[in-house]
């Protein structure tokens, strides 16, 4: 019975260690430039990193420093530094936040129009996000105390965009229904009260009743 012969070693033409050892040699200087691209990436990152974390870090000492000076009752030294921190802080959350405290001190002494301009200075702000709905409602709420009621209904239907979750959308639809009613719109009222009173679950259901039962009882007392 002949020998069955052995399988011949594959040759591995594919993987040839010489040519390997060639393009590792000729394409050094390529290798070398890109583990140093790299590294910079890297490297940049957690420097940029460690310079927010740290402008965050002053960003909130200030808005902490500014506002136990207001509400340990000296508001004009507080406001200035207040006003200091948004300015150079806008770009982060305590930023953001010290605009806030601001904005409410000048509501609070009935100054809306610097209030809102101080809110219309952070609205671009690369972190408003999460703040969007608190800012467009204290707006809102200004430019009803302003009588611009047009105004004051727009930035609560903003503010009711900008919400997560249904219960907070109703409770700025819910003003800007009441802002509609002052204004004398009371059908644009209706439809607002109408549409939360489709949701069972509303925090404003109750309201919703009663204000549209009101107002489909006024026309009746007229005649």
């Amino acid at each position: 019975m002949p020998k069955t012969k052995a399988p011949q070693p594959i040759v591995a033409d594919e993987f040839d260690i010489d040519s390997l050892k060639d393009l590792l040699i000729t394409r050094k200087r390529e290798f070398s430039i890109g583990a140093i691209v790299v590294l910079a990436v890297a490297g940049g990152v957690m420097l940029w990193r460690l310079s927010a974390n740290q402008k965050n870090a002053r960003a909130q000492a200030a808005l902490v420093d500014a506002s136990y000076t207001v509400y340990s009752g000296n508001v004009v030294l507080g406001e200035t530094q207040l006003q200091a921190a948004v300015d150079r802080y806008r770009d982060t959350r305590p930023g953001i936040e010290a605009a806030i405290v601001l904005a409410q001190t000048e509501f609070g002494q009935a100054r809306w129009d610097d209030g809102i301009k101080v809110l219309d200075g952070v609205e671009q702000s690369s972190e408003i996000e999460s703040f969007k709905p608190s800012i467009e409602g204290l707006m809102a709420g200004a430019y009803a105390d302003l009588k611009k009621y047009d105004d004051a209904v727009k930035h609560y239907q903003n503010a009711a965009d900008a919400a997560k979750y249904q219960p907070i959308k109703d409770l700025y639809l819910a003003d800007e229904a009441r802002v509609l009613e002052r204004a004398g719109k009371n059908d644009d009222a209706k439809k607002v009260w109408g549409d939360i009173l489709t949701r069972p679950d509303s925090p404003m259901l109750a309201e919703a009743k009663v204000r549209l039962g009101e107002l489909d009882a006024a026309p009746a007392a007229k005649n």
